[in-house]
């Protein structure tokens, strides 16, 4: 009678046991449904950030092209560029890694989901060995169910893994293409200091000529200060000493060294010698 009594107790608790098996199989795959729309969400909304960076990238491009033409002052405004893109970049890095974060968490939770309801399925399963026909009947509908459930979680999970292939493809472009941008304005920036140096080169040349006219000038004053004054009438001489040049001679006067060509009878100023007297003509 006992083992009657149990029997019946059994066969009463294994419709309970299935439909709470059944209950969890429709939660289980509601669950899978909501964690599908979330993901193609977020595949859309990283889509789009894709494309936004693509054309942030048009508009540097379009903004390096204007920066060149305009030359120097350029450079300044495509380094704040280079430096807001490259903070947007980071926040949405930050953004998507957050969200990849987010969507490897709630996979974990739904494998730890799906491991207990296995283990709980193997427990009913190992329960329904020991009972009659009809309860053999029911461990092969939920061992069909199991399994049909295992193929479709199969498919989901193998979308999915392709959805993050193809979402880190597109994510390593658009890095690619921020890289190759940032080359770009490194060439620009390298061009710009090339030019700067040439012109500077240029420009203290200048202010080295400059300062050798002044100096000139000034030896040429004092020279015409320092020439002893003329007798009435007469006419000045010079004796060339050694190492003396016809330009310092002519620059001490205060005269043009054709004038003292011309005066003297030379044919260039490399015909002077040491100890000649050369005649100063008047001023």
């Amino acid at each position: 009678m006992a083992i009657v009594a149990a029997f019946a107790t059994l066969q009463a608790c294994a419709p309970i046991r299935d439909q709470t098996a059944r209950q969890d199989v429709e939660s289980l795959q509601s669950n899978v449904q909501q964690i599908e729309s979330s993901l193609q969400a977020r595949q859309a909304g990283v889509y789009e950030q894709v494309r936004e960076l693509r054309e942030e990238q048009a508009r540097l491009e379009r903004l390096i092209e204007e920066g060149a033409r305009q030359g120097r002052g350029a450079a300044q405004q495509i380094e704040r560029l280079r430096e807001k893109t490259n903070e947007d970049f980071e926040k949405r890095d930050r953004a998507q890694r957050e969200t990849a974060q987010t969507g490897a968490e709630q996979l974990a939770r739904l494998n730890g989901r799906l491991e207990a309801l296995q283990k709980g399925l193997l427990t009913v399963n190992d329960n329904l060995v020991a009972m009659s026909d009809f309860e053999k009947k029911q461990e092969e509908r939920i061992a069909r169910i199991q399994e049909q459930f295992q193929g479709q979680l199969k498919v989901v999970v193998e979308e999915v893994g392709r959805e993050n292939q193809e979402l880190s493809r597109g994510l390593a472009a658009a890095r690619a293409d921020l890289e190759a941008s940032r080359q770009e304005i490194a060439g620009v920036r390298q061009g710009l200091l090339e030019l700067q140096r040439p012109m500077q080169e240029i420009a203290d040349q200048l202010a080295a000529v400059q300062t050798q006219v002044q100096d000139l000038a000034k030896r040429q004053e004092a020279a015409r200060k320092a020439a002893p004054a003329r007798s009435g009438g007469g006419s000045e001489h010079h004796t060339v000493r050694a190492g003396e040049t016809l330009t310092a001679i002519a620059a001490r006067y205060g005269v043009s060294v054709r004038a003292l060509l011309d005066r003297n009878g030379l044919a260039d100023a490399d015909s002077i010698r040491e100890g000649q007297k050369l005649a100063i003509p008047e001023r």
